[in-house]
């Protein structure tokens, strides 16, 4: 959890419940360096962001680095993950559903979130890959350069 919440204990509650708390942490902020290296030993990341303007950057680092990532519906984030094919998704503001989602989710077999997690690589390599968006870029100066020209 990167910044306290009213939800924390809920989340911790549910953590102990299962008796997975061997396998989850709940690391709060992390330098940037870190970071990284956590993505790497995680198998699963959960992002409950209320809002996000396009996905955010937690998610789409998450995917490139093939995890499988739950994360809430709102804004874009329902147009970059297809539901248990290259991510997991829940209802936005709902614990409800981030619990019973977590809960499924962590009876899955690792085999299935690696697949999860590939997927999810894939999707960023397509859809987020800076090669592409600069050609779209130099398309768009090209255009600008034609009509100055013309």
């Amino acid at each position: 959890i990167g910044t306290p919440n009213i939800h924390q204990k809920v989340l911790f509650d549910l953590v102990i419940k299962y008796n997975i708390n061997d396998q989850v942490l709940f690391l709060g902020r992390q330098s940037r360096k870190k970071i990284l290296n956590l993505y790497n030993i995680s198998e699963l990341i959960i992002s409950a962001s209320k809002s996000d303007a396009g996905i955010s950057s937690a998610v789409s680092e998450s995917m490139s680095c093939e995890k499988a990532v739950l994360i809430s519906d709102n804004r874009d984030n329902k147009l970059w993950i297809n539901n248990n094919k290259n991510g997991f998704l829940f209802k936005n503001n709902n614990l409800k559903d981030l619990q019973s989602s977590f809960v499924k989710i962590i009876k899955q077999k690792r085999p299935f979130l690696l697949s999860i997690g590939a997927n999810a690589r894939k999707t960023q390599l397509f859809r987020n890959n800076i090669n592409i968006e600069m050609q779209k870029v130099e398309l768009v100066y090209r255009m600008i350069c034609a009509k100055k020209t013309s």
